[in-house]
């Protein structure tokens, strides 16, 4: 896992969550969207790549994706 929700009061877990390097949130707060397209998750990511009329496979993974990215 990358990131985990925690429902509930649970500080021992959010803690162990987060000493094992996973984000850990309480469901509660909102996220603000990622800018930055090599963070995205994939659909994310295909909807930049879309607007930025970039083509691509649909069945491709993740990585493939991030290639795509234009160097700034």
């Amino acid at each position: 896992a990358t990131e985990v929700v925690v429902d509930g009061v649970a500080p021992d877990i959010f803690d162990a969550y987060q000493a094992a390097g996973i984000e850990v949130s309480d469901g509660k707060e909102q996220e603000a969207p990622e800018t930055d397209p090599l963070k995205m998750k994939v659909p994310e990511l295909k909807e930049w790549l879309t607007a930025k009329g970039i083509t691509f496979d649909a069945t491709a993974k993740k990585e493939d994706l991030q290639a795509l990215v234009p160097a700034e």
